[in-house]
């Protein structure tokens, strides 16, 4: 197949580490751009890889998966990124004068850090992804918080982030390809609780 995405050597370019497909499949795909269809082979393993959603509202919204439209004929933004999170505790430490111990009094947990890099890829015409950049960074210039999706993102509790650093760059080798990392933090909508006055 004369049309093959390698996303193992991409990432090692961008990032600096190979993906597991040493024993991949090279499969055929169908990829969707700018109203078109293009057939194309990936290098991918036997693992399925999570979608994950980022929402401005229930129409705009970015998808990263597979790479490959749904059945359901859900076109997918870009390839499943590498997600990491961070998250600490909110202490006051009062060291006690003539000993070794501490006071350590919690406040609450901190919201928690959120850094994401994965790859913008022109699958079908092999270009810089021009599309793709201006859409992500309309989403970075978005200015409410975003609503995700994703199976990790339930089990840490996190329904909303917004943004705090975007960086782009090119990919050397592979000028259909930029890399992106973004930086974001959990946050929850404030709670007002009014205390009864019996007075």
């Amino acid at each position: 197949m004369s049309n093959v995405i390698d996303l193992g050597s991409r990432l090692k370019a961008a990032f600096g580490y190979v993906a597991n497909n040493e024993s991949a499949a090279l499969r055929k795909q169908q990829f969707a751009k700018d109203n078109g269809i293009a057939d194309a082979g990936i290098y991918m393993n036997s693992a399925s890889f999570e979608q994950i959603t980022i929402k401005k509202n229930d129409v705009e919204k970015l998808v990263f998966g597979s790479m490959m439209t749904t059945p359901t004929g859900l076109q997918i933004f870009a390839p499943p990124p590498m997600v990491s999170f961070t998250k600490g505790k909110k202490l006051v430490i009062t060291e006690i004068d003539g000993s070794d111990a501490e006071v350590v009094e919690r406040y609450g947990n901190k919201s928690t850090e959120i850094n994401i890099q994965g790859l913008l890829v022109d699958m079908v015409n092999h270009q810089y992804p021009k599309t793709e950049v201006k859409t992500l960074n309309e989403f970075f210039e978005y200015t409410a918080p975003y609503a995700v999706e994703a199976e990790i993102f339930d089990d840490l509790n996190i329904k909303s982030i917004y943004f705090i650093d975007f960086n782009i760059g090119g990919v050397a080798g592979y000028a259909d390809t930029i890399q992106y990392t973004l930086s974001a933090r959990s946050i929850r909508p404030v709670e007002f609780f009014f205390v009864k006055n019996n007075n």
